[in-house]
């Protein structure tokens, strides 16, 4: 049984007092990594796997949000063909 639960970083590495990237985003989840990338980028449209987390679509909110299904093998299946400008995330 677990004792202990780690959320998304490992402790140990946070008990030095220093951080190791100063100058960085302080971002605590995937999904605000998410909305930060494409909330910097721009991007033309954003592909994301329909199998994501509700709490990552909630925070993205994009127009240009299109999702897309996992064939066997994990291999993508769209509905429309991304283009240049457009951003794939994948598993």
């Amino acid at each position: 049984m677990l004792e202990k639960e780690y959320f998304g970083y490992i402790e140990p590495f946070y008990n030095t007092n220093k951080e190791l990237y100063p100058d960085s985003l302080k971002l605590n989840a995937a999904r605000y990594c998410i909305h930060e990338q494409i909330r910097s980028k721009k991007y033309s449209k954003v592909f994301i796997p329909y199998y994501m987390c509700s709490s990552v679509f909630d925070e993205i909110k994009a127009e240009n949000l299109r999702k897309y299904r996992l064939q066997s093998g994990m291999v993508p299946f769209f509905d429309e063909v991304p283009q240049e400008g457009d951003l794939i995330i994948y598993p």
